[in-house]
């Protein structure tokens, strides 16, 4: 299921997608949770748990076992509830189970997204990235750069909007 064959970590962020070759998903953090194909609003609050409000953040979901449901079936209670797992990088931390539109269900984790992470979502470069990097910022500065930075493709297609509007027709 992963493909990335031995190359995780070493402050290596990955592209997200909702390839499940990739064992990332985003999902919604509603009581309901469920797979997006767009990160919606990352927040600071990102270990907060889930929120009352849909669509209102998204996390990062790392998969550790795919389940039939006849499968998460014989798990019996766990289907309802939470448990506590180890991560690779030995943290406790609470497992929980969503699925896809195709009923398959996932058991897996939360994970905080990285620096270069956060970047990418606005539409910087890796190679714009490691240079902030480079003069020895915090990460704690990096998240509030990423999050403090005007978003380069919303901001990209609002302009070929206005463009349209304004001389009329495609562009």
């Amino acid at each position: 299921m992963n493909s990335r064959r031995g190359r995780v970590g070493a402050e290596l962020a990955h592209t997200l997608t909702t390839n499940s070759t990739q064992a990332f998903y985003f999902i919604d953090m509603n009581p309901n949770a469920k797979i997006t194909e767009l990160a919606r609003c990352i927040t600071a609050r990102h270990n907060a748990g889930v929120s009352n409000h849909k669509c209102e953040h998204s996390a990062v979901m790392v998969i550790l076992k795919e389940f039939t449901a006849d499968e998460l079936l014989e798990i019996g209670d766990a289907f309802n509830n939470h448990w506590t797992i180890e991560n690779p990088n030995k943290d406790t931390v609470t497992a929980m189970i969503i699925t896809d539109e195709n009923g398959n269900f996932f058991v897996g984790y939360i994970r905080r997204l990285t620096p270069r992470e956060c970047f990418r979502l606005q539409g910087f470069t890796d190679r714009q990235f490691d240079k902030v990097k480079a003069i020895g910022m915090s990460d704690a500065r990096l998240y509030k750069m990423a999050g403090n930075a005007v978003s380069v493709p919303v901001i990209s297609a609002l302009g070929e909007q206005l463009k349209r509007i304004y001389y009329g027709g495609e562009f």
